[in-house]
């Protein structure tokens, strides 16, 4: 009897550790938002068809776990993605497929999506994979997540197709959902495997250190950039004017300014600032990289500006961070206040900066 009653509670402990379920294609199963979310068939089987729309699955959470589908479409460029430890529909991990993109480095990709805005700009080295799709059968997806890591399969289920070697967004439970975002594309097959277990926070692989990485700044709250033109200096009274919040850098040295809040095309900019100090006057390179538009200020005049847009360098260019540029600032001895506002049009809002020789 005792034995019996051990085997009962150890087995009630595996079944809350793992929780695995085949998602029926109904209503009753999902939330639809969007322009088209149906039921329909592709290759003779009953699907769900999305186009410009999400479908979120009702009453699951997911920490740790797998969300394994199968997903049908064709080459014309669109974003089919799956969104993990959902807030609401705009804070959430997202791995989206690119189907234009067949056969190419940038295929597919992670991105955390905060406030509304993704951040594929800001994130484009070791999230995505090259994978070649299938466009007459189904493609099969399956997303690991394990912690502060996870991995991603598509189609050879043994090979992952890339890994995320660090989720960019808490740790915590949160909504899974569907989305297309321009065609046609149609989910069947879904399995969801819920794994309550604890996972060590152990990344997978650590970035190289940046020398001279700037790593604490303050975000103002957003305004219109029109608020900036005609001006070469800072207009301290409406600087003070504004709330300012403390952020640092992720393990990438990038600051993702959508952390502090979301854009509209009233409010499509802020303020990154930070305090540089300098033993004695001097001049110091600082090795900048922004998405999408930015403008330096040093002790409230104005430096440079430029622009990081998507094709604004080439009618190829996605407009990806990096150091690619280089201020020169007229440090003075004690404290210099750096201000650069970066203004957000799509595809990540961030800024990533080291100073040299200072």
């Amino acid at each position: 009897m005792k034995n019996n009653l051990l085997y009962g509670i150890g087995l009630c402990s595996l079944m809350n550790s793992v929780f695995a379920q085949q998602i029926t294609l109904n209503e009753e199963n999902f939330h639809f938002t969007g322009k088209t979310a149906e039921f329909s068939e592709m290759y003779g089987q009953k699907c769900l068809k999305l186009n410009g729309a999400e479908a979120q699955l009702k009453d699951i959470t997911i920490t740790n776990g797998t969300i394994e589908y199968d997903v049908g479409f064709d080459e014309d460029r669109n974003f089919i993605g799956v969104n993990f430890r959902r807030q609401n529909q705009d804070n959430t991990e997202k791995v989206y497929l690119r189907s234009h993109q067949s056969g190419n480095p940038d295929a597919n990709q992670y991105t955390p999506v905060y406030h509304g805005l993704s951040a594929w700009q800001l994130y484009h080295h070791g999230f995505a994979g090259k994978v070649n799709y299938h466009f007459d059968q189904w493609n099969r997806i399956k997303v690991d997540i394990t912690g502060e890591t996870g991995k991603v399969y598509i189609n050879d289920m043994e090979q992952a197709a890339f890994n995320i070697t660090e989720f960019l967004r808490p740790v915590m439970a949160g909504g899974i959902s569907f989305t297309s975002a321009r065609k046609d594309a149609c989910f069947r097959n879904i399995k969801i495997n819920v794994d309550s277990n604890k996972y060590p926070t152990k990344k997978l692989s650590s970035p190289k250190a940046i020398d001279g990485l700037i790593n604490d700044w303050k975000i103002s709250t957003s305004f219109n950039n029109a608020q900036l033109e005609n001006s070469t200096e800072l207009n301290a009274t409406f600087t003070k004017q504004l709330n300012w919040k403390a952020f640092s850098v992720n393990s990438y040295g990038i600051l993702n300014m959508a952390r502090a809040q979301g854009v509209s095309n009233d409010a499509n900019t802020a303020f990154a600032k930070t305090i540089l100090h300098a033993k004695q006057n001097k001049i110091s390179a600082l090795s900048l990289g922004f998405s999408d538009q930015a403008t330096v200020y040093l002790n409230g005049k104005k430096l440079y500006s430029g622009s990081n847009k998507f094709k604004s360098r080439d009618y190829r260019y996605l407009g990806t961070i990096g150091l690619f540029d280089t201020v020169y600032l007229p440090l003075k001895k004690g404290e210099n206040e750096l201000i650069i506002a970066v203004t957000e049009s799509f595809g990540g809002w961030g800024i990533k900066a080291a100073l040299k020789d200072n």
